[in-house]
């Protein structure tokens, strides 16, 4: 019964905190666009989504003290899988700029941490079965 709440509470969580990122993303680059390149308030205006993931963040930190030793465990693996893959990753275009490629965006990192965290878990899921 306490798992099923603490998976409500996170979708819940996860659902508002989305909701908001989007809202607040569309409006802040509107906002963003409205302003002369050399105003000052164009920056704390351009990172205001960032507020939403720190609620959807947090949520997922309640969802995993909820959990138990097993799904903590699949999920360590599935993060420590992201973080590995995309630090290896960062690391060889960083190398690859210094020799002349254009960099690429760090606005990539977080949806690629995302992404292979989901496919970790997939992977880790398969090696408890």
């Amino acid at each position: 019964m306490k798992r099923k709440n603490a998976g409500r509470q996170y979708v819940v969580g996860i659902g508002i905190a989305s909701a908001l990122y989007v809202f607040i993303l569309m409006f802040t680059q509107v906002w963003v666009d409205t302003l002369s390149p050399d105003n000052p308030a164009r920056y704390p205006i351009a990172v205001l989504p960032v507020v939403p993931i720190l609620l959807g963040f947090r949520a997922y930190l309640r969802f995993v003290r909820r959990m138990d030793e097993m799904e903590q465990r699949i999920q360590f693996e599935a993060v420590a899988f992201a973080v590995g893959v995309v630090g290896v990753v960062t690391f060889a275009l960083g190398l690859l700029e210094t020799a002349g490629m254009p960099p690429v965006s760090m606005l990539w990192i977080f949806p690629s941490i995302i992404l292979l965290w989901g496919f970790g878990q997939i992977l880790a899921r398969r090696r408890y079965e």
